[in-house]
C-alpha cells in the first residue's frame, strides 16, 4: 500500500503519465495498481488527442498559426544566441478564390491540403511549416541563408505546380515571399516576407521573391528595443 501510494502521489506531483505502477498481484491491491495504470494509458491517450487539437490546423494537420509563431520566436532566439541564420519562406496560392468560386469549396479544402503534404515532403529535419491563415503558409527554414531559402522556395514551388489536383484541370501554383533574420523581429521578419510575397504576386504570381527590404520600410515594431544598460550599484 505504501508503495502504490507513493506511486500515485509521484504522478500527482510531476503530472508525468507515462508512469507506471507495474505491481503484479493477485489481490485486490493488484488489481487496483492495474487498474490505476489503465486509467494513466487512457488520460495519456487523451491528453495527446487535446494537445493535437490545441497545435495543429484542422485541415491540413500543419501546425496552427499560434504553434509555428511560437516555434519561429524560438528559432530567433536560438539564432540570436548561436549567431545563426534563420529564413522564413510566405506562401500564398494563387487565384484561390477563382479555385473556390469555379470548383467549390471541397476541392479549395483538397488543395490547402496538398500544398501541406507537398511541404511536408520537401523540407528538412528542422524546418517547419504551419498554416498561416487562409490560403497562407509560413515556413521556418533554420539554419538557412537567403540564397539557400531562395533554392528551398523554388523547389517547393516547382513541387506544388507540379502536382495535379483531382477536380481542377490547370495547374495549381503559389507566390512565396522569402525573408533572412539580420536582427529585427519576428514582426519585422514576417513583414519583410509579406512585402516580398505582395512583391510576387504583383510581377506575375507563381514565382519567388527575395528582395532586401529596408527597415525603414518597415513597421516600427520591426525593430528590437535598445538594450537596457546595466545599473552598478
Amino acid at each position: 500500500l505504501r508503495h502504490l501510494t507513493r506511486s500515485i502521489e509521484n504522478v500527482r506531483r510531476t503530472g508525468d503519465l507515462s508512469l507506471r505502477i507495474g505491481m503484479n498481484r493477485d489481490d485486490e491491491i493488484g488489481l487496483l495498481a492495474y487498474n490505476f495504470d489503465r486509467l494513466l494509458a487512457i488520460l495519456a491517450d487523451r491528453t495527446n488527442v487535446l494537445e493535437e487539437l490545441a497545435t495543429t490546423d484542422g485541415l491540413t494537420r500543419l501546425s496552427n498559426r499560434r504553434t509555428i509563431m511560437e516555434y519561429l520566436t524560438q528559432q530567433i532566439d536560438r539564432s540570436t544566441t548561436e549567431s545563426d541564420s534563420i529564413s522564413v519562406l510566405l506562401l500564398d496560392v494563387d487565384h484561390f478564390k477563382r479555385i473556390n468560386d469555379t470548383a467549390g469549396h471541397a476541392v479549395g479544402d483538397r488543395v490547402l491540403r496538398q500544398v501541406a503534404d507537398t511541404l511536408k515532403r520537401t523540407m528538412g529535419k528542422d524546418e517547419r511549416a504551419g498554416r498561416y491563415g487562409g490560403e497562407e503558409f509560413l515556413v521556418i527554414l533554420p539554419h538557412l541563408k537567403r540564397a539557400e531559402a531562395v533554392m528551398a522556395a523554388e523547389r517547393i514551388r516547382e513541387a506544388i505546380q507540379g502536382s495535379p489536383i483531382h477536380g481542377i484541370d490547370w495547374p495549381v501554383t503559389v507566390s512565396i515571399g522569402v525573408a533572412t533574420w539580420t536582427g529585427h523581429t519576428s514582426h519585422g521578419l514576417l513583414a519583410t516576407a509579406d512585402l516580398n510575397l505582395y512583391r510576387a504576386k504583383e510581377n506575375g504570381r507563381n514565382r519567388v521573391v527575395a528582395d532586401d527590404i529596408p527597415l525603414s520600410k518597415l513597421p516600427a515594431a520591426s525593430i528590437p528595443p535598445p538594450s537596457q544598460p546595466q545599473l552598478r550599484f
